[in-house]
């Protein structure tokens, strides 16, 4: 299980119709860049989520980000700080080659999750 605080992004995600929360790379955290099912915890509440962790090339971004697309979840209210555990790996980061085309990536990766989530519970 992972601590980490909430940065404030640019808002892609949520104009891609997946809002995202902006999550600062914990110290020793040993995990390769890719696509993650797991879950976070905001606000004593866990959720299911999808995970991206690295670059994000189709906008350029070269730097290792992280960030959490929240299942069911109300992005209004956040905290400032969330737990957090990833629970299988779903993919390798990609280039695509036009945003259309990491919508329909995303919307695959977020169904991938729920499937692998729903028969898993998080660590307590």
């Amino acid at each position: 299980m992972y601590k980490s605080h909430v940065s404030e992004g640019r808002g892609r995600g949520k104009t891609l119709g997946f809002p995202t929360l902006n999550l600062d790379i914990p110290k020793k955290f040993d995990y390769g860049y890719g696509i993650y099912a797991g879950w976070v915890t905001i606000s004593g509440q866990r959720h299911q989520g999808a995970f991206h962790y690295g670059p994000i090339p189709v906008f350029n971004i070269e730097l290792p980000k992280l960030e959490v697309h929240v299942f069911d979840a109300d992005f209004d209210k956040t905290a400032d700080s969330v737990s957090f555990e990833l629970i299988q790996f779903l993919r390798s980061v990609k280039n695509f080659p036009t945003v259309a085309d990491l919508i329909k990536a995303i919307a695959a990766d977020v169904d991938k999750a729920r499937t692998i989530l729903k028969n898993k519970t998080p660590s307590k």
